[in-house]
């Protein structure tokens, strides 16, 4: 049986093809975001970015007695669209790639009105693809960090040689990994989240591995 080890902080959204080991070298940490709601009237889009997004801001929702009604509802890709359901929050617009730029392009497709007001819940380690497109657009928008993404050593270090592929999530977990100062196995199967994490991977990578990316299902060699 592959044995499979996830960095990511959360597997259950991954379909493994074999045993699976969790060993998550990010955590999230909530930040304060005193100003989350502070142009709520004025809001007419939300972006959600993430899972880790979706739940943070539900519970903020939630406990700030906030609704929804007539905001558009703009979620990157099907997880996150997932996990706002989970919440009892519906995505009207549901990115096919789940990045920045996919938001853009269906932004592109589907242009909204100049008058509109985005609010941005995510990380503070977000690029800044999109809020750049939004200024370069002529749009208002406030992007607010609703969480941090920090590195952490989970426990003892796996030995790598028990397992056939190790799956990265995002490039924090390309950046905890090379923290841990580890020999990659020479037909160790390499798994990128996402064209992103695959392009940091390759980056960060000096020996030859195949790199698969599960949204492309492409194999890329670095």
């Amino acid at each position: 049986m592959k044995r499979i080890l996830y960095l990511g902080s959360d597997p259950s959204h991954f379909s493994p093809e074999g045993e699976l080991t969790h060993y998550p070298l990010i955590k999230i940490v909530p930040c304060a975001a005193k100003n989350l709601f502070a142009n709520w009237l004025r809001c007419t889009h939300l972006i959600l970015t993430s899972k880790h997004g979706v739940r943070l801001f539900a519970e903020r929702l939630r406990s700030g007695r906030k609704k929804t009604l007539g905001k558009e509802i703009i979620a990157v890709g099907q997880v996150t669209a997932y996990a706002l359901e989970k919440e009892g929050l519906r995505a009207t617009l549901v990115s096919r790639e789940e990045t920045q730029e996919g938001i853009i392009s269906l932004l592109e497709k589907r242009p909204p009105r100049k008058s509109s007001y985005f609010l941005l819940p995510r990380s503070s380690r977000s690029r800044s693809v999109l809020t750049d497109y939004l200024k370069a657009a002529g749009y208002a928008f406030e992007a607010v960090d609703l969480y941090d993404t920090l590195l952490q050593k989970p426990g003892p270090i796996p030995d790598l040689n028990q397992f056939d592929e190790i799956v990265f999530t995002s490039p924090s977990t390309v950046k905890g990994f090379q923290a841990l100062k580890l020999e990659i196995p020479v037909n160790m199967q390499l798994t990128a989240i996402g064209p992103v994490t695959e392009k940091v991977l390759k980056k960060a990578l000096n020996q030859y591995h195949q790199v698969r990316n599960t949204q492309g299902d492409k194999n890329v060699s670095c």
